[in-house]
């Protein structure tokens, strides 16, 4: 009956520490901060360089977690042809902009298979210490940028077109002297293209579309 327990015992402990290495198992995803600042343009910005070592919280740093494993997993092509992959290998930069009220991170994301970038925005709010958006808002750059041999590079269109622009902004447009957050990127349907400006004005419990417009060129 001894020997029975103590072998009882001894598997418990076998398994709840299998488990825990399997737990532990899960990388953890390094964030890959750097700051910058308004207004931003990633065509003159190093984003490669030397990340800044900033302390961030437990909780932004869950979040941008949380945000590039949902890409990964809801976005990309998880199958057998891309399990050389993994969620580090998504993220290319972590942008932090931040004004006296709110502090945006911009994920810098590569589409796996295709290469495409993307984005993702988290709006924060540095005086009540919470983010704002449930949902990170897409910004999709894959027309204006692509990811190679490591580094970020403008794509054909942009050098066809010389488009010289902030992707991102601070604005007023409604006069309130508060700021707004003016996004903009290239589109392209494959045949057409058009330069998209889409203000954002953050609330006290949600981010609404103050305007939207489509340039065609």
């Amino acid at each position: 009956m001894i020997n029975w327990l103590k072998s009882l015992a001894f598997t418990t402990v076998v398994a709840i520490m299998s488990g825990c290495a399997n737990r532990q198992a899960v990388p953890s995803i390094n964030c890959k901060l750097a700051d910058a600042t308004y207004p931003l343009e990633l065509s003159k910005l190093d984003i490669l360089a030397a990340e800044n070592f900033v302390h961030l919280s437990d909780e932004i740093t869950g979040r941008i977690e949380q945000t590039v494993r949902e890409y990964y997993t809801n976005e990309c092509a998880v199958n057998g042809d891309t399990v050389a992959f993994s969620v580090n290998d998504i993220l290319i930069r972590t942008l932090r902009l931040r004004d006296s009220s709110h502090s945006v991170f911009l994920l810098l994301l590569r589409h796996i298979p295709t290469g495409a970038v993307n984005g993702k925005l988290l709006f924060y709010n540095n005086n009540e210490r919470r983010f704002i958006n449930d949902v990170a808002i897409d910004f999709n750059l894959h027309a204006l940028y692509c990811y190679e041999d490591g580094q970020l590079k403008p794509t054909n269109l942009e050098d066809e077109l010389k488009l010289e622009m902030p992707e991102l902004q601070l604005v007023d447009v409604d006069s309130d002297g508060i700021n707004e957050f003016e996004l903009k990127r290239l589109y392209h349907n494959g045949t057409a293209n058009a330069i998209e400006t889409t203000v954002l004005k953050i609330g006290k419990q949600r981010i609404d579309t103050l305007a939207f417009t489509q340039e065609w060129i």
